[in-house]
């Protein structure tokens, strides 16, 4: 993932994905060819990145999360 947009909140480099700087294409080609090498690392972090999908990342917790936002923001303008 580049540093921008929805993205940036889902993946953690290393973790649940990997990071490139936006526009950096060796950054980019040097990303793609680790991935398709493959190894436990890639096992591990594509595992990491499908548990996030599965537990995180749905409607529920977007719209609470959204709902949490909105309330928050209610409460400072009073």
């Amino acid at each position: 993932a580049d540093e921008y947009g929805s993205d940036g909140e889902l993946v953690t480099h290393g973790v649940t994905g990997w990071r490139y700087e936006r526009g950096n294409i060796p950054s980019l080609i040097a990303t793609v060819q680790r991935i398709v090498a493959g190894g436990q690392d890639i096992e591990r972090v594509a595992a990491a990145g499908e548990k996030l999908m599965r537990d995180d990342v749905t409607i529920e917790k977007m719209v609470e999360r959204m709902a949490t936002g909105i309330r928050k923001a209610h409460e400072t303008q009073r």
